[in-house]
């Protein structure tokens, strides 16, 4: 199994398996509840879905592109900030809701490698906020990557509310 596939079932396990008044309840009035942080993921999939189509329509080759330690994604002692486009919107969502448009978000992304060939996985660039210039093929595990780093954001607020 991909760290993109076990990484999004391990988030749907864990937060589906919540109780339902834990995930719209935030650590502090800065910080976002567990249902927000799913939306982000949502958003972003989302995002670097139409990033990645456009990158493959384009084909632009590059001859060798470099790995990235994109395992690094995991490390929450490096803290980002969300672009804005990837925030969460609203203060409260429902479980259905985020479920759905994770589903939504994953569909676009399984669409826009639908067009690429194996040639385009290793030669095919996207930009990439902390690594820089991605190859499409290390996209995916970037996104499981991702998503692991922010189920422990999520463990970190049930922690913290319980």
């Amino acid at each position: 199994m991909s760290i993109l596939t076990e990484a999004r079932q391990e988030l749907i396990d864990y937060i589906t398996q919540l109780p339902i008044d834990s995930l719209n309840t935030a650590m502090d009035k800065d910080s976002w509840t567990v249902l927000q942080v799913v939306e982000h993921l949502a958003l972003m999939e989302e995002d670097v879905s139409t990033v990645l189509k456009d990158a493959i329509l384009k084909r632009e080759f590059i001859e060798e592109v470099r790995q990235k330690p994109i395992h690094l994604t995991t490390d929450r002692t490096q803290k980002f900030s969300a672009p804005e486009k990837w925030q969460p919107k609203q203060e409260t969502y429902s479980l259905e809701e985020v479920l759905h448009h994770l589903e939504k978000s994953r569909e676009s992304l399984n669409n826009a490698f639908a067009h690429a060939n194996d040639a385009d996985l290793e030669h095919v660039v996207a930009k990439n906020d902390a690594f820089g210039a991605l190859s499409l093929a290390q996209w995916p595990d970037f996104i499981g990557y991702h998503e692991q780093r922010h189920l422990a954001q999520i463990k970190e607020i049930i922690a913290a509310i319980s």
